[in-house]
């Protein structure tokens, strides 16, 4: 028993190793990742979700990954080094049950660009749903209620069709719906006592018809996507295995943007699938195992030869590789901000986030302005900034991201307002990471 304890010690140790070094040296920072530590730096801020700032999933997994603030600090590398916990653990126990194939489910993890967001803690419940369904565990049903309910509250569409997928695979369909409910429930009384329950709605309910406005769809990524659920579909046919129907119900991920990126997210679910539950080495095992070690080696292969740099003098950043770019307009941008404090600053554009944690400052609406992210009426924020800025003196930085590109229409922002501060105020500086607009007020 001792040596079997120190096996799984040793793995765990090793696994977490593996998250933490190649999170690190085969990708930069993702902007994702950023909005994922914001919403939790809000909170530890005593700034209420929907009320105080936008995001439009549900505060579970924000709540949970104030810990590591709490604990640490303001730092990056210790938010990444406890989500790689929790995951190290699942695979861990997943070592046990596969062995060494486990490795190959690690490398497929950490294949996706935002490695350390809501979307993997959602992946991980729906891995230790399965890893409970063939457990002993005497409540194992009603505990995988419990984490449905969790996901719900963290990202509810993929919740919704977990929801439905515990309810209708089992024969105790009202204590089902009950004990997943019991977390929704919570956090709605948490919405109505703090007075937020309306601002919830709007930004996470109403204002999905804005957020499909986000649609996009590669047509190489969804023919991928077509493949994996057309043998997940027909292998469920032919054997009417619940935990396929759950693998299934995460790849809903993807919707509604088909991209590479959301595409990378249903690998690591397809080869947990092949290697837990199909355990048959077919042709399609061999070629997504190769496609994942080469993608590795290929994500370090770029990542060493790009142009990078170390951060060791900023507390949320240190420790972490940036791009040179993005380490230049970091300084360029403090510059401007240490000169311009007698106003109110806006950033347009991918940084925002990132420079104002950087400056251990607090987020607000105006920080995450993506299509879809401040519900059902977008315009009403870009009205009252206009109104605002004509009485009170403020400083908007523009960045190219805002700009759509001969290679690439597709842009996440809401333009508006953009448009709204070309069109009402005069732009003061460039350079060629963003333009300078100013407003001096009343």
């Amino acid at each position: 028993m001792k040596s079997i304890k120190y096996k799984s010690l040793i793995i765990f140790i090793i696994i977490f190793s593996l998250i933490m070094i190649l999170s690190n040296f085969t990708e930069l920072i993702d902007f994702d990742e950023f909005n994922s530590y914001g919403f939790s730096f809000n909170i530890i801020k005593g700034l209420l979700p929907y009320r105080d700032y936008n995001m439009i999933i549900g505060p579970f997994y924000s709540l949970i990954m104030t810990i590591p603030i709490i604990l640490f600090g303001n730092s990056l590398i210790m938010y990444e080094a406890f989500n790689a916990f929790i995951f190290s653990l699942i695979f861990t126990i997943i070592y046990n049950k596969v062995g060494n194939k486990t490795f190959i489910l690690v490398l497929s993890f950490l294949i996706c660009k935002n490695t350390f967001t809501y979307n993997n803690y959602c992946l991980f419940v729906v891995l230790s749903i399965i890893l409970l369904l063939d457990s002993k565990i005497k409540y194992k049903n009603e505990i995988i209620g419990l984490l449905i309910g969790t996901i719900i509250i963290t990202k509810h569409n993929i919740g919704g069709v977990l929801a439905l997928i515990y309810f209708f695979t089992g024969k105790d369909k009202i204590k089902r719906t009950i004990i997943a409910s019991i977390p929704v429930c919570v956090f709605l009384i948490y919405l109505i006592i703090s007075n937020t329950l309306n601002n919830y709605l709007d930004l996470c309910i109403f204002g999905m018809g804005n957020f499909l406005s986000n649609l996009l769809i590669e047509p190489q990524c969804l023919l991928i996507i077509i493949a994996i659920l057309y043998i997940l579909i027909k292998e469920y046919i032919k054997t009417k295995d619940i935990r396929i129907l759950y693998i299934i119900g995460y790849i809903s991920i993807v919707f509604p943007i088909v991209d590479f990126n959301h595409c990378l997210f249903c690998i690591m679910p397809f080869m947990f699938y092949y290697l837990y539950i199909h355990k048959k080495k077919d042709n399609i095992y061999y070629i997504f195992k190769y496609t994942v070690i080469i993608s590795i080696i290929l994500k370090f292969v770029i990542f060493i030869t790009s142009n990078q740099v170390f951060i060791t003098n900023n507390r949320f950043l240190k420790y972490k590789f940036v791009s040179y770019e993005n380490y230049e307009e970091l300084g360029l941008l403090q510059n401007y901000y240490n000169n311009h404090k007698d106003g109110k600053l806006y950033i347009f554009g991918y940084t925002s986030y990132e420079f104002k944690l950087y400056n251990n400052l607090t987020l607000d609406f105006y920080d995450l302005i993506n299509k879809g992210n401040l519900g059902k009426n977008e315009d009403k924020y870009v009205k009252d900034m206009i109104d605002y800025c004509k009485n009170n003196k403020c400083y908007f930085i523009i960045e190219r991201s805002m700009n759509p590109s001969k290679d690439n229409h597709y842009i996440q922002f809401i333009m508006d307002f953009k448009y709204a501060v070309e069109n009402e105020f005069n732009m003061v500086d460039q350079n060629k990471y963003y333009k300078v607009y100013e407003s001096f007020g009343g």
